[in-house]
């Protein structure tokens, strides 16, 4: 097939051309013809099926990118050894021996001036040499996900790096604003004998990911990087810990700004204002029920995620009838439920008695697009009379959450969304 840049514009251009003719009929104040209306459902089908053909293009490019990344990753390790150990020689070859032959099929090559910096979108540059990709056999040990340490990569909906890895991806989502409700706007109609059929159409919005360039640094000393199996247990730790306590805050309150957008604060989150100033009472966790969006498909999970300062007042609750929402117990603790749903405790929330310091949330309506794999960098300079040695892991990763507006329920009154966050009292 063609490439998928032409096929894309191919694609645009049919539905431009469909919505030209729909303005003309609109704009004539008249009905379609019925040999446009022809052409319009011609030029739809055609653009679904070209849409099938990107998405199959872009997920077997992705695939032999995966493989050919794996190959190189896989020969690398094949010379550096499996585990905590392997790493640690990878890390001691980045840093002491760069010309390490190992690291050739790894390293990220500085893009040409010119056409090769246009088609990537972005350069990625760093030093003279752009870093070393970490194999795949290591990369599974850093970013091995602990539901406790990280509440949104480990349950939201994590798209793989395609290609080219850091490119924008474009996921349709239907537009339920106003009264368009659950279905966006499709109407149905009972139609009577010989009446005639009403036309509908699902009104779309586009939610675009964008993967953004994040950064860790570790500074080591040049005598542990040289005792390579401690480095590497360390430098593990480190950077698993620094990526997903950065990850989780900007999925939960990022603005949207060079960095992810998160759900506190989005347009699709529903505040609900609590009850009491700076304190959590039983009728606010009602309350919040009422406005969460349930996952209708069993594909979803709801939890409660709340900042780890609002223990005390939860483990006091009382329901109006003066009997505690939990039972804790000095020999067991804590339930780790809340109202019957999952309750994590997080110290990246807003600070107790502020708007989203205890949120109800579907993570899987939450998208997160991973772009490049993490790449290591090991400089001296910055640190070269200390015997220092700095280690910079870098890596590309957008998220936002999959809706665009809390939806109207067919009650014609109440909204409701998978992102309900605990606001101020009401003025």
């Amino acid at each position: 097939m063609k490439n998928v840049m032409e096929q894309k514009q191919r694609k645009a251009a049919l539905i431009a051309e469909a919505r030209a003719i729909m303005t003309t009929a609109e704009t004539e104040k008249r009905e379609l013809s019925g040999e446009e209306r022809v052409k319009i459902d011609k030029m739809a089908a055609d653009a679904r099926n070209i849409e099938g053909d990107i998405a199959r293009e872009e997920q077997l490019q992705a695939m032999e990118m995966h493989e050919g990344r794996k190959e190189a990753g896989d020969k690398a390790v094949r010379g550096f050894g499996d585990g905590p150990k392997g790493f640690a020689e990878f890390l001691y070859a980045c840093r002491f021996n760069p010309s390490d032959p190992r690291l050739s099929e790894l390293r990220i090559q500085t893009p040409r001036r010119g056409e090769d910096e246009a088609r990537s979108g972005m350069d990625m540059t760093t030093g003279s040499e752009g870093g070393v990709l970490v194999p795949p056999t290591y990369m599974d040990t850093i970013f091995m996900v602990n539901p406790q340490a990280a509440v949104m990569r480990a349950r939201a909906t994590v798209i793989p790096a395609g290609s080219p890895a850091d490119s924008a991806l474009i996921i349709p989502t239907l537009d339920q604003s106003g009264t368009k409700g659950y279905f966006g706007g499709v109407a149905v109609n009972w139609i009577a004998e010989g009446g005639t059929k009403v036309e509908t159409t699902p009104a779309l919005k586009d939610i675009q990911l964008f993967p953004k360039e994040v950064a860790a640094f570790v500074t080591v000393t040049d005598k542990l990087l040289r005792n390579s199996a401690a480095a590497g247990s360390l430098v593990t730790t480190l950077l698993r810990g620094a990526i997903f306590a950065s990850e989780d805050y900007q999925f939960l309150r990022g603005n949207g700004v060079g960095k992810p957008t998160g759900i506190v604060g989005h347009a699709s989150t529903v505040a609900v204002n609590r009850t009491t100033a700076n304190t959590v009472v039983y009728n606010d966790l009602t309350n919040m029920l009422g406005r969460v969006m349930l996952p209708e498909d069993g594909g979803g999970e709801l939890v409660f995620v709340a900042n780890q300062s609002l223990l005390p007042k939860l483990m006091q609750m009382v329901t109006p009838l003066g009997q505690l929402v939990w039972q804790p117990s000095a020999r067991e603790g804590f339930p780790q439920t809340l109202v019957g749903y999952p309750l994590i405790l997080n110290q990246r929330l807003p600070a107790a008695g502020t708007k989203g310091d205890l949120i109800l949330i579907d993570p899987k309506k939450y998208l997160i697009k991973d772009g490049s794999a993490l790449a290591i960098e090991a400089s001296p300079h910055v640190y070269f009379t200390n015997n220092k040695t700095v280690i910079k892991g870098f890596w590309n990763v957008d998220g936002m959450p999959w809706m665009t507006t809390p939806v109207l329920t067919e009650d014609g009154s109440t909204t409701v969304s998978p992102f309900i966050v605990l606001d101020v009292p009401a003025t």
